[in-house]
């Protein structure tokens, strides 16, 4: 399990959310957890394309490290995985308020 102490510390990091996705039949399907991987931070998302997951994470700063990268492209491979996002206090907010 992810903890926070893969997430970046950065000024522009306010929060570190964990990303949890996994493909079931033709839908991607993706989860939102503080830091610790236990609060729920919002209701589950689906997508019909690995390509949003994709997306999705390189919007949350996933890429900040090459490890990220990785785990997201073998994790889609295999058809599920965890990551963490490092948003910065407006991109929380949204992702919350959802």
């Amino acid at each position: 399990m992810m903890r926070a102490r893969e997430c970046l510390t950065s000024p522009d990091v306010a929060r570190c959310v964990l990303l949890s996705f996994e493909r079931r039949g033709e839908r991607w399907f993706c989860d939102f957890y503080e830091a610790s991987g236990t609060a729920k931070v919002r209701k589950t998302l689906s997508y019909r394309s690995s390509s949003k997951v994709v997306s999705l994470a390189t919007r949350g700063g996933a890429f900040m490290k090459q490890s990220d990268r990785s785990r997201l492209y073998q994790g889609i491979q295999i058809g599920h995985g965890r990551i963490p996002l490092n948003l910065t206090s407006d991109q929380y907010e949204k992702l919350i308020a959802a």
